[in-house]
């Protein structure tokens, strides 16, 4: 049988964006969606937040952290963000839809199962560069051991995992398909002046 689609997220280093991971749930299911959800967490993330997430819907997948090779990080939060790589892991299904755990759908977005890997927005202040926080990948553990074995040697200019995927993928080179309307990589604050402005 053909694998499936779902859709993906992760909290690590704790319960701070359990929140945020329940909200993305519930904004996903308003849109109708019968696609399945995977929480991707570390074993920091507590059993309390685990049935929390577990009960709005999330299935619970426990993954091990990937420490960020950097050793002057931009950020603390940054700590533990390369363990996103690990949804590349997710060979049970045929294509996924990663979306950041601080992002909400407003629409049905099941046709981005269609797109071919990777497919993403363009960066807000790089356009030239993808987003990481809303991504259309094929699992494969294939590329995913490729990454692990680059990790240590690549760059990555905002010390993170988005700028570590766009040195290795040249995903400005690849065919339209493979890039979202800018809709998808939307700030708040861009969405709240848009908004403002048409009052």
């Amino acid at each position: 049988p053909e694998r499936s689609v779902a859709y993906v997220s992760m909290i690590c280093g704790g319960d701070e964006y359990v929140p945020g991971l329940e909200v993305l749930g519930r904004s996903l299911a308003e849109t109708g969606t019968v696609a399945p959800r995977v929480a991707m967490v570390t074993r920091d993330v507590t059993q309390l937040a685990r049935t929390r997430l577990a009960a709005e819907g999330w299935a619970i997948h426990e993954v091990e952290p990937i420490d960020n090779p950097a050793t002057d990080l931009l950020m603390p939060r940054f700590a533990g963000v390369f363990t996103k790589l690990r949804v590349w892991e997710l060979t049970q299904y045929r294509k996924v839809v990663f979306l950041d755990a601080d992002t909400i759908v407003l629409h049905n977005i099941d046709d981005l199962f269609e797109r071919p890997s990777l497919a993403a927005a363009p960066d807000f202040l790089l356009p030239d560069h993808f987003n990481s926080g809303v991504m259309v990948l094929d699992p494969s553990n294939e590329t995913f051991a490729s990454m692990l074995r680059r990790l240590p040697e690549v760059g990555s200019y905002d010390g993170g995992d988005q700028g570590f995927l766009n040195e290795i993928i040249d995903w400005y080179a690849l065919p339209p398909a493979h890039r979202l309307p800018a809709a998808y990589n939307t700030p708040q604050f861009i969405f709240q002046s848009l908004n403002d402005s048409e009052c």
